[in-house]
């Protein structure tokens, strides 16, 4: 899916360049950078990992009633509170907490933590690809209008 989006991106920054109205390239480069900061950011921000102090070669119970309000995940070896809404996610390996679904666009877990984020990011996406649509429907205009 990355290298589909990378394939479109340059494809279109390679029509755009050949625009001669200097305001439809400040619309794509606005767009283009919002869309880019938001992936950034997104891409960089703890989806919902739990701490250090939840595995189990560091977590310490104060008494044995505490063992009852806990519960540990088998694969990942994380002990954490029976009120936490815990997912272990295969593709990532690890448990998240509150999880939403794994996105292969962004190559990790959404979850509480990230979702504002993401949505920022998804709809960022979606302005861009209709800025796209819009740009190329102009540009076979142009193209077709300079070639009568």
């Amino acid at each position: 899916m990355v290298c589909c989006t990378l394939i479109i991106f340059l494809f279109y920054w390679f029509i755009i360049l050949h625009y001669n109205y200097f305001s439809v390239k400040i619309i794509n480069i606005l767009i283009c950078t919002i869309f880019l900061s938001n992936y950034l950011i997104l891409f960089c921000k703890n989806p919902g990992i739990p701490g250090r102090e939840y595995y189990a070669d560091t977590f310490r119970f104060e008494t044995e009633e505490d063992k009852l309000n806990y519960q540990q995940c088998n694969i990942c070896n994380i002990i954490f509170p029976k009120s936490f809404e815990v997912f272990h996610c295969n593709k990532c390996g690890i448990c998240i907490i509150k999880r939403s679904h794994h996105c292969p666009w962004i190559g990790k877990c959404v979850s509480e933590n990230n979702i504002i984020l993401f949505l920022a990011f998804f709809y960022s996406l979606i302005g861009y690809f209709i800025i796209l649509f819009i740009s190329l429907i102009f540009f076979f205009i142009f193209i077709k209008n300079n070639y009568k």
